[in-house]
């Protein structure tokens, strides 16, 4: 049931596919079919899928897929009801119909959901039939070649060696054309892909073999759901990452962002080869496709956040960074409860942490502490940590329960120690503090808060004269 479900599923998307092939075939198999697949989609509104069509998918003959189908539905049924829903879902799709007004219409045939079927409904015999084209469907993987071609991935190629040549052309054939046919039936409405293009960069067959599936309007964000294969792993794989390499790669600090903040998700499956035997296009781009349904919010979330500094829901055990731009300005200043500041502190030691481990650093993230305040230094801040060039890194913390309201009680040693040129002083604005998810949202300063913040004198020290 689940893989008829998948290819069903699929081929509803090839209507209004980003690759005008699919569309095309798609099209194309209404002009002469007389046998249908038929069952409501999200909206309670019935689909019609050619069965010829569903076969060419599923890779099988159609006597095969005519006893899967007969099995889940039961015979196929003649009704005229179902016949006029064609004719009025080819007129809402632009399909060819003319068959199904000719005298032949009598011919057409349902497969059809036993929940939905008339009692009175007439059945008719299926005859043998022959196996279907494949047109527009390449085979699926072939574990053997892709285990063949996995020897070679990370050596050298030479183009003189007519070896080589051939293996490049067998990975061609079987890794590349397999890795851009899934991402083309796996590209969900609303999205768009960009196809692998070369299985060896720089003299050096490639690890890997994959494309990107992303939003029309992020391509420049250097964010995507990648899919394909990895021949180190020997897995199959679908995931949502970034761009870490090349020379149009994200910067280092967005990359520690997007793994900071996709950090414990479940954004990444792995297939492996050994685990494909009954794996098909259906039930590989139903997954794939689900995954990216159903992770697209991460995907709008993580861009917003390492591009703008935005942040619309907060992650447990995680201190996410916000712009400025995100604050509001509240000229009533408000003191960090004792516990909140202890807890905010703590959560600040794991961000520090967590953000030099992933900086590669693991070294200098041991060495992140509060500091003691001993009372023989004139040092004042709350935590000593680090940049990733080991540089030291003194941060001051300031904890809110409140959302994003800046007001807060500054001394005036902080301040001062804030200023010159080598002032390496930090402060957290650590605001939308939730102690029980121990969660919240940070504003970083950096640089003289003289200029940097709005400081506004509440307290004097006063003497009798």
């Amino acid at each position: 049931m689940e893989e008829m479900t998948a290819i069903f599923d699929s081929l509803v998307e090839f209507r209004s596919s980003n690759d005008k092939n699919l569309r095309k075939n798609y099209k194309k198999a209404f002009k002469k079919a007389h046998l249908f697949l038929v069952k409501r989609n999200e909206g309670q509104k019935r689909e019609f899928i050619p069965f010829d069509l569903a076969g060419q998918f599923a890779g099988e003959n159609k006597k095969k897929l005519k006893s899967t189908f007969k099995k889940e539905y039961g015979k196929p049924i003649r009704d005229k009801q179902l016949l006029s829903e064609l004719l009025a879902f080819c007129r809402r799709h632009g399909l060819p119909k003319e068959q199904f007004q000719s005298s032949n219409a009598d011919d057409i045939l349902f497969f059809i959901e036993h929940k939905e079927k008339e009692k009175k409904a007439k059945v008719i015999p299926i005859s043998k039939a022959e196996p279907f084209e494949r047109e527009h469907f390449p085979p699926f993987f072939d574990v053997r070649e892709m285990r063949l071609y996995t020897g070679h991935a990370g050596n050298r190629y030479q183009a003189a060696d007519a070896h080589l040549r051939k293996i490049g052309s067998g990975i061609s054939q079987s890794i590349v054309a397999p890795t851009n046919h899934w991402l083309q039936l796996t590209c969900p409405a609303g999205f768009v892909t960009e196809r692998e293009r070369y299985w060896q960069v720089a003299g050096v067959f490639k690890d890997f073999s994959w494309g990107k599936i992303l939003k029309p309007g992020n391509r420049d964000k250097r964010v995507f759901f990648s899919l394909g294969v990895d021949f180190k792993s020997e897995s199959l794989f679908y995931r949502l990452d970034c761009l870490r390499s090349g020379s149009a790669k994200l910067p280092e600090d967005k990359i520690h962002k997007f793994d900071y903040f996709t950090k414990g998700l479940p954004l990444d499956f792995r297939i492996p080869f050994d685990q494909m035997a009954h794996l098909s296009w259906p039930m590989l781009v139903r997954q794939a496709r689900q995954f990216i349904l159903e992770q697209e919010k991460v995907y709008d979330h993580v861009i917003d956040f390492i591009w703008g500094g935005h942040v619309s829901k907060s992650q447990n055990n995680k201190l996410l960074e916000v712009g400025p731009d995100t604050i509001t300005a509240n000229p009533s200043p408000w003191l960090s409860r004792p516990k909140d500041m202890k807890a905010g502190i703590a959560l600040v030691i794991t961000h520090e942490k967590d953000m030099l481990t992933l900086a590669g650093k693991p070294h200098l993230a041991q060495q992140v502490t509060r500091k003691e305040n001993s009372g023989t230094t004139n040092a004042y801040y709350d935590i000593n940590s680090f940049h990733s060039d080991g540089s030291s890194k003194p941060i001051i913390v300031k904890v809110n329960r409140a959302d994003n309201s800046t007001g807060f009680i500054i001394r005036e040693e902080e301040v001062r120690q804030s200023q010159g040129e080598r002032s390496r002083t930090h402060l957290y604005i650590v605001h939308d503090f939730d102690k029980k998810n121990n969660s919240a949202k940070v504003l970083k300063v950096k640089g003289d808060f003289r200029k940097v913040l709005s400081l506004n004198p509440i307290s004097y020290q006063a003497g009798i004269k």
